[in-house]
């Protein structure tokens, strides 16, 4: 999906047009606004964030029809990958207890 096509979808989504959800996934999956997948893959793209200096994660996990175990599945998926990024900040590890706001430099 082309970039002009990604903020298209994402514009009739704010519009509040009838959008098929196959469609809103691509666009936002295509522009990183997801993080979707297999482990590797979610380590892969939260990486990326935490080398960007991107410290905070808004997570939705009950989404749609997803069963309840489904759901437990998938918090503790990411309940495990999180403290791999614990104190990490533009991709600089923190030593001796120093919260990653200290090591970022100043935004």
């Amino acid at each position: 999906m082309r970039r002009q096509t990604q903020q298209v979808v994402i514009g009739q989504v704010l519009q509040g047009d009838d959008v098929a959800p196959e469609e809103i996934f691509e666009a936002l999956n295509e522009q990183d606004s997801l993080i979707v997948g297999s482990p590797e893959t979610c380590r892969k793209k939260l990486r990326v964030h935490a080398d960007l200096g991107i410290d905070r994660l808004m997570a939705f996990h009950q989404v749609g029809s997803l069963k309840h175990e489904d759901v437990v599945r998938s918090l503790r998926l990411i309940g495990d990958l999180i403290p791999e990024f614990d104190g990490w900040a533009c991709g600089v590890r923190c030593e001796d207890g120093a919260h990653a706001e200290e090591a970022a430099p100043d935004r």
